[in-house]
């Protein structure tokens, strides 16, 4: 993969919907965003809703309020994408079952009854 670097022209291109800047765009940004979130994630399909999510949001910010430093738009990128792996990954542990993790006390068994019966036998 080649680097590239961003200038004000890429973006006002990027913003006005030219389809070979979009292209671009999702393929060279989709490809280091796979790369990061490959080593960050387990699952790949929450990995590559992430990647959508990170390409989506970007390109809003992008269309609504402009980039004002277009040098750094491979930084906004990542931390864009750090912020909706932090999000998603956080809605998906608030749904997971806790009940699945841990198993309900069994209150049939006496724990520490051989204990205080061997502690009663010695004192006799």
């Amino acid at each position: 993969m080649d680097f590239h670097s961003f200038d004000e022209h890429y973006l006002t291109r990027l913003a006005s919907g030219d389809a070979a800047v979009e292209h671009h765009f999702s393929s060279y940004f989709g490809e280091l965003l796979s790369l990061k979130l490959r080593v960050r994630v387990r699952s790949p399909q929450l990995a590559e809703d992430i990647r959508q999510e990170t390409l989506l949001r970007v390109l809003q910010i992008v269309r609504r309020e402009g980039v004002l430093h277009p040098e750094r738009f491979g930084a906004l990128v990542s931390a864009v994408c750090n912020n909706v792996q932090m999000e998603l990954v956080r809605g998906e542990m608030r749904h997971e079952k806790s009940e699945s993790e841990f198993e309900a006390a069994d209150d049939h068994i006496d724990l520490d009854a051989p204990l205080v019966i061997g502690d009663i036998k010695i004192k006799i």
